[in-house]
């Protein structure tokens, strides 16, 4: 068999491995592999050490020496067991990566059969035990698995659907940056905030919140909330810290939307998809307010100073517009 035909078989092998979702079955297919490079390396090695015996009369006595001690050869050529790769296993026993023979087979392990479960990315962890949580086979890669999407609205449903969480917390990030310094702006930050913290509650704006209705709230801040309903205001300081910890929540969950923006472009490219009709940028739309919102931080004297050459007509617009708020005093 030629070599590119011994490749093809080896990754057809893994594959299979992999897509039967068994890191066991996959560890013994790239053990496989190892196994019958290691088997090729040998025979080039044994056929190297004929050729030259038959050159060099001295070199055949050795070989012939060598030979009379009944599997000396083979106890040479295996590797030690301290430079075999060793996986644990669910039921808890180790077990040779490159065969999936176990490492003490006369042993019988005392410890308890821990459960295990999939994480969303393939991988196998413990659900119980000391080990809780840690990937069974901590070798073992698995890759992304590709959905079985027959066509571009599918793959689009799936990845808005992945997307719910994001478009919620940027919804509210938007109204949290175009409220204004006002008692009605007051509770529209704090209201908007507080959906960000609990996307879930039922808390709905202008209303009490109650350990009831908005259950992912701490309480401090639905008591701050209750008391602006009734007419206090916040403080310019207070707004600032909003602002800045809505930004802080915002930036965690556009990471997390990064990545899967990214997936889904793989995603489709692999399945012949056009990228740009599945994926889209829900960050995109608040991007102006974002924006804004960093220049209502600066002082008057910062404004004034930036490079115009930096920024675009939109951007300058807004910057225009800022600089104569502060200039008015509003």
């Amino acid at each position: 068999m030629s070599e590119s035909l011994k490749q093809l078989a080896d990754s057809l092998n893994i594959a299979t491995a992999q897509l039967s979702g068994d890191p066991r079955r996959l560890q013994l297919a790239l053990g496989q592999v190892e196994d019958r490079k290691r088997r090729e390396e040998e025979e080039a090695r044994q056929a190297a050490i004929l050729n030259a015996a038959n050159t060099n009369p001295e070199l055949a006595k050795f070989t012939e020496l060598l030979g009379a001690f009944k599997g000396a050869e083979a106890y040479v050529s295996r590797p030690s067991t301290k430079d075999r790769k060793i996986v644990k296993g669910i039921d808890g026993f180790n077990y040779f990566a490159d065969t999936g023979e176990r490492v003490l087979p006369g042993i019988e392990s005392t410890d308890k059969e821990f459960d295990s479960k999939k994480d969303a990315a393939g991988y196998l962890r413990y659900t119980e035990g000391p080990d809780k949580g840690k990937r069974v086979f901590p070798d073992v890669e698995t890759p992304d698995p590709v959905p079985d999407i027959k066509d571009e609205a599918s793959l689009r449903k799936e990845f808005n659907d992945q997307s719910k969480y994001f478009k919620g917390i940027a919804q509210s990030f938007g109204k949290v940056a175009a409220t204004d310094p006002t008692a009605a702006g007051d509770v529209s930050l704090i209201f908007a905030y507080m959906k960000m913290l609990d996307p879930g509650s039922v808390v709905r704006e202008g209303e009490q919140a109650t350990a009831a209705n908005a259950r992912g709230v701490p309480e401090r801040i639905t008591s701050l909330y209750n008391r602006v309903l009734t007419g206090e205001r916040l403080t310019e300081p207070q707004r600032a810290d909003f602002r800045k910890q809505a930004q802080n929540i915002y930036d965690l969950a556009l990471k997390d939307q990064s990545l899967v923006m990214s997936r889904y472009k793989s995603i489709a490219e692999q399945k012949g998809f056009n990228p740009n009709v599945i994926v889209f940028d829900y960050s995109e739309s608040i991007q102006p307010l974002i924006f804004e919102m960093s220049l209502k931080e600066k002082s008057l004297e910062d404004l004034q100073s930036l490079d115009a050459a930096n920024y675009n007509d939109e951007q300058l617009e807004i910057i225009a517009k800022i600089l104569a708020q502060k200039l008015s005093g509003s």
